[in-house]
């Protein structure tokens, strides 16, 4: 219904007419002008419905008003519907003289709009050029200046119900209570009016309703985050000598704002409006109260939001530019529909991370295409969401089954060991197995468990056509021809008679090195019959198999990413976090480069147990990439630790989603960042390339 406020103001515009007006609209706002000023009112106009009646009075179309001698329009519609309404009926009502009026924005007149930017021009060279062309411009705040790390901003009560939970504080369905209190009772100002309200709805002490306000303000604080590229507009637009002011719709007060945006280095204003600090909107008269106290030729607003920034301070003569916000950009893109998969806190903040880093900076999109110049930036967008979820469900997995510690397999899991560990302690969890880095690639476990026949027949089946390669790498083993096999290929039966009657070396270089394997666990602190978790990223699962032969018969697989093939049930417990796939999981090789150990891989060990490496095969610049790159992957894993819901729920499909995000159109060559660059597989012996062809 319409407020004291809006119907003083209808009120004074329809005793100014000299006759009877027409009312555009058939809902509850037109049914409410109605009751109040029925002698005003000759009839009802809408874009569908042209006759009829409606409250009693006739439905006509607009080319009637005239000879109905009607001449003025109240445009009776939510405030989102007004510039649509008004640009359908205003050539028609400017050629005919027919004064149009709208609730929120009053009066509307053709020659005081302001001009709205196109859309196609918001190029931050243009944008420059029209500060430059202004005398006074004022920003937007959220979405605009500043950004939320999650994807809506209710999602800040999610954080602020989990926060209370932690203190003992248990309040179910905290964030419709939130939204009910913000929406709800009007009578309180601001934030702490919305306390007030809350308090009276749940029975609160005014202590107990301070100490929840306090932790939303600081969880606020904790989300918030400058958006790449407008700091530099803002600055840009006072260095230049512009008048700079902040106009925001927020209950949050000016100081903490004040504060906020200082820690965000957005400090390059003159003044700051905000809403019910000024008490009135933007939709109401805020723009109009800049106006007036800094009365000037010629303002600029630039803001996200098309209806407030946009619509609203055209009205009261602003020039509108529009800076799209992360998520607008998002939703027209192919990733828009990722937004169908998020069903819980979790995913809406990965989605939100992923669509902070990929389409926060608005001048990033150019030509419906974001460029992806790096391979830091590559894994920080695609790769890290997926890496961020595995190792929360690592840790939810390790609790359930109670291991007595996780090891995670080099050299894939190196990153994966400092995520996990830094991960346990950002969320603070308690009685977590703890993790540590295991020296255990293919071809040292596989050498570690050859003591018996039954074993090398298990090699045979299993490493098919590598079976003569791998032998004479890790064992001398020639045949009688003396040639040299290929790394690939070679069919076994050609030379096994040979390899069963080498079977005795065979097991007793294998027995030496499963003694010197067994000392280097026990230096571990690792017992032989120890219940232990095993993080490995891409597997089938040969390690893990191999591992059990040997030195650590109860290993439990938590994999990354499952190949599936003949032999795999044959290969132990295991759960994996991706869907299993019969044989390559999309950019597999590129996830293995990015997250292994800056270390050589693991050949072999010697009798005292010491871990021998590999010649290392990468350069210098590789190995600075890679850090890098895992660097990128760290800050946003650790943001993501630091905000979610430790026994959410987790949905690999999103990660997976946001993983495959790089094939497509808005993300066009990101795969080039690859090129050049491969992976030796020290089993097999050959060089890989990251990605595939058809995986670019």
């Amino acid at each position: 219904m319409l407020n004291k406020d809006t119907l003083l103001r209808i009120g004074c515009f329809l005793r100014e007419q000299t006759g009877k007006v027409a009312v555009y609209g058939l809902k509850l706002n037109a049914q409410a002008v109605y009751w109040h000023f029925p002698k005003s009112i000759a009839c009802f106009l809408d874009r569908d419905i042209n006759s009829g009646f409606f409250c009693g009075l006739p439905i006509r179309r607009i080319e009637d008003l005239p000879r109905n001698n009607i001449h003025a329009i109240v445009i009776a519609a939510s405030l989102s519907a007004e510039s649509h309404i008004y640009a359908r009926i205003c050539d028609f009502c400017d050629s005919h003289g027919i004064v149009i009026y709208s609730l929120y924005s009053g009066k509307l007149k053709a020659e005081c709009l302001g001009k709205a930017f196109p859309a196609e021009e918001n190029q931050e060279s243009e944008l420059r050029k029209a500060i430059a062309s202004h005398d006074i411009v004022s920003f937007d705040i959220f979405d605009t200046l500043l950004m939320r790390k999650v994807l809506f901003p209710t999602d800040v009560f999610d954080i602020v119900e989990k926060r209370l939970r932690e203190h003992g504080i248990d309040i179910p369905g905290f964030k419709n209570y939130r939204i009910q209190a913000e929406r709800g009772d009007k009578r309180h100002k601001g934030l702490a009016g919305i306390y007030l309200t809350l308090a009276e709805m749940l029975g609160w002490t005014d202590s107990q309703a301070a100490l929840v306000m306090r932790e939303e303000l600081a969880a606020e604080r904790q989300v918030l985050v400058p958006r790449p590229g407008m700091g530099e507009i803002l600055s840009y637009a006072h260095d230049i000598g512009k008048y700079v002011l902040l106009v925001s719709d927020m209950y949050l007060q000016p100081e903490f704002l004040q504060e906020v945006l200082a820690e965000n280095q957005l400090t390059a204003y003159d003044e700051l409006y905000v809403s019910d600090d000024r008490g009135t909107g933007k939709g109401e008269q805020l723009f109009e109260l800049v106006r007036k106290e800094h009365p000037a030729e010629t303002y600029l607003h630039i803001g996200d939001n098309a209806i407030m920034d946009g619509w609203s301070a055209r009205v009261h003569g602003f020039d509108s530019w529009l800076v799209p916000s992360a998520l607008q950009i998002l939703k027209t893109t192919e990733a828009a529909n990722i937004l169908s998969f998020a069903e819980n806190f979790n995913d809406r903040l990965l989605i939100g991370l992923f669509a902070n880093r990929t389409f926060g900076n608005p001048f990033a999109v150019r030509e419906k295409l974001v460029s992806v110049k790096s391979l830091p930036q590559f894994a920080s967008f695609f790769l890290a969401p997926l890496a961020a979820q595995y190792v929360l469900w690592l840790l939810q997995r390790a609790k359930i089954h109670h291991f007595e510690g996780v090891l995670f397999a080099a050299r894939d899991g190196w990153l994966f060991n400092r995520l996990y560990q830094a991960a346990a302690e950002i969320m603070k969890l308690p009685n977590v197995p703890p993790g540590m880095y295991f020296y255990g690639s293919r071809k040292l476990c596989i050498s570690a468990a050859l003591q018996e026949e039954k074993a090398l027949e298990w090699l045979k089946g299993h490493l098919v056509g590598q079976t003569h390669h791998f032998l004479r790498e890790c064992f001398g083993f020639l045949p009688g021809d003396g040639h040299i096999p290929p790394a690939w290929g070679e069919d076994t039966d050609l030379i096994w008679n040979e390899v069963v009657d080498k079977k005795e070396s065979i097991f007793a270089r294998s027995a030496v090195i499963k003694d010197g394997y067994e000392r280097y666990v026990a230096r571990l602190g690792l017992k032989r019959e120890g219940r232990y978790a095993f993080a490995d990223l891409c597997s089938q699962g040969t390690t893990q198999c191999a591992l059990t032969h040997s030195v650590l018969p109860n290993l439990y697989g938590l994999f990354f990413a499952r190949y599936m093939s003949g032999s795999s049930v044959t290969m132990g417990r295991v759960e994996t976090f991706l869907p299993q796939a019969d044989w390559h999981m999309l950019a597999n090789n590129a996830l293995e480069f990015i997250f292994s150990s800056p270390e050589p891989s693991a050949a072999s060990v010697d009798e005292n147990g010491n871990i021998i490496f590999e010649e290392e095969d990468r350069s210098d610049k590789e190995l600075k990439l890679l850090d890098e790159a895992q660097e990128a992957i760290e800050k946003f894993c650790h943001e993501f630790f630091s905000l979610c819901e430790s026994d959410g729920f987790i949905s690999p499909a999103i990660g997976h989603f946001l993983l495959s995000m790089y094939q497509q159109p808005i993300f066009a060559g990101a795969g080039k960042v690859f090129d050049g660059m491969d992976i030796n597989d020290n089993l097999m012996g050959v060089r890989v390339d990251c990605l595939l062809t058809n995986e670019k």
